[in-house]
């Protein structure tokens, strides 16, 4: 296929020919049945010779006991049956491979939910394809955008359905956690409900999270439940030192004032004091006159 793009042609017709020419010395070698098979199908756009020849090398890597190589001649052949809109011949080899293909091998359950939606088998269709996505962020967001998906509501539902289940999940994982914290059961003063407060932080979350992208939410779940309990700690700290913090101010308030009033009964005392000893020293030296003139009269 590197190849300049003039020469293209000429090439693949002379590969094309090579393996012909070897079916016709070994028809059944079932590795130059599926390469022609793949280039008809890939290349050329023939589609009833690729499934004729991806066909053949099916049966016969089944014969030779290559089980693996005949379940992967087995997927193109399902593909070609799709490229000719034979869906339900498509879906049935798709079936057929299940069994035996690997738990983890996700791409194959993905192509039969494709080739069961194209036949119209649409709630078969959304089964394969929730356990696929939900094993699978770039399934899911690969779903989204497919053809075959477009407009099929139980499908779009399934999708929809799963991102609230990753929701429900991160719920589920900071409600759990926030129940062994210390500020969960600590009492608070001034009555502070540390309850009230996680639920108000849980509840901005959650609106963020319902705009997240799902691969957001499915790598990062446990990210996600830790930044919202950290924030449901730091919002009730926060709430503390606020009212701390005004309680501060209003005692300085009446500590100002209170000093204001016991400076000004201070001066006033101070006066009275002042105002009493020159009473008294008026009336002592009153009467140490009066006595003196007494003595000499």
């Amino acid at each position: 296929m590197l190849v300049p793009a003039h020469d293209a042609p000429q090439r693949v017709a002379l590969a094309v020919q090579m393996l012909k020419d070897g079916l016709q010395v070994n028809p059944l070698n079932y590795r130059a049945h599926f390469e022609l098979g793949w280039a008809y199908l890939f290349m050329l756009n023939q589609l009833p010779e690729a499934t004729f020849h991806l066909e053949a090398a099916a049966q016969q890597a089944q014969a030779a006991s290559d089980p693996l190589f005949a379940r992967f001649a087995r997927r193109h052949l399902a593909d070609a049956w799709y490229g000719r809109q034979e869906f339900s011949k498509a879906a049935d080899i798709a079936l057929s491979i299940l069994p035996e293909a690997a738990s983890d091998d996700l791409e194959v359950r993905y192509e039969l939910s494709r080739y069961l939606s194209a036949a119209g088998d649409i709630p078969l269709a959304a089964q394969h394809l929730a356990q696929v996505v939900g094993r699978s962020a770039i399934h899911y967001v690969q779903a989204q955008a497919e053809p075959d998906f477009v407009g099929q509501g139980e499908i779009q539902t399934v999708l929809e359905d799963l991102r609230s289940i990753r929701v429900q999940r991160i719920q589920h994982y900071v409600h759990a956690n926030w129940k062994q914290d210390a500020l969960a059961t600590l009492p608070l003063p001034d009555q502070i409900d540390s309850g009230e407060l996680f639920n108000q932080v849980v509840d901005q979350h959650e609106r963020v999270m319902t705009h997240l992208p799902y691969a957001t939410l499915s790598q990062r779940e446990k990210q996600i439940g830790d930044r919202i309990l950290d924030a449901s700690r730091q919002r009730i700290i926060r709430e503390v030192r606020l009212r701390s913090r005004h309680y501060e101010q209003v005692a300085e308030k009446e500590r100002q004032r209170w000093s204001w009033v016991n400076q000004t009964g201070g001066v006033l005392v101070h006066l009275s004091t002042i105002l009493l000893l020159a009473s008294l020293m008026f009336y002592l030296l009153r009467f140490a006159l009066d006595l003196l003139g007494w003595v000499i009269c």
